[in-house]
């Protein structure tokens, strides 16, 4: 199994501090930033999301996997603007397609 691959599955099942090393040692075998991103971090959040979709994750376990990033955001229905403080949450947008503005401008400031 890639490195890649290990990131995602560990970063499904919550395992932060798992992924925070298997990223450092990508890091180090000099795997492009992108592709750590791209392929380890964003496609074990998709595999989340969708589950998500399907009502087979709930908000808990969505957030649980989204701590291994460096930024979290939540927002839509089912949470407000106060929990975000609570958890301590980067960015609280009001739907899907504000928090798809909000990580956009997260990465640019991080480039």
């Amino acid at each position: 199994m890639s490195i890649l691959n290990e990131i995602s599955e560990n970063l499904q099942k919550g395992k932060a501090k798992l992924v925070k090393e298997l990223v450092q040692q990508a890091i180090d075998q000099g795997i492009a930033a992108r592709d750590i991103l791209e392929q380890g971090l964003m496609s074990g959040m998709d595999v989340v999301g969708e589950k998500f979709k399907k009502n087979e994750v709930f908000v808990p376990e969505v957030l649980v996997a989204a701590r291994d990033k460096v930024k979290i955001m939540v927002g839509g229905a089912p949470v407000t603007e106060a929990f975000c403080e609570q958890i301590g949450a980067d960015k609280y947008t009001t739907d899907a397609a504000s928090a798809a503005d909000a990580a956009v401008e997260f990465c640019r400031a991080m480039a």
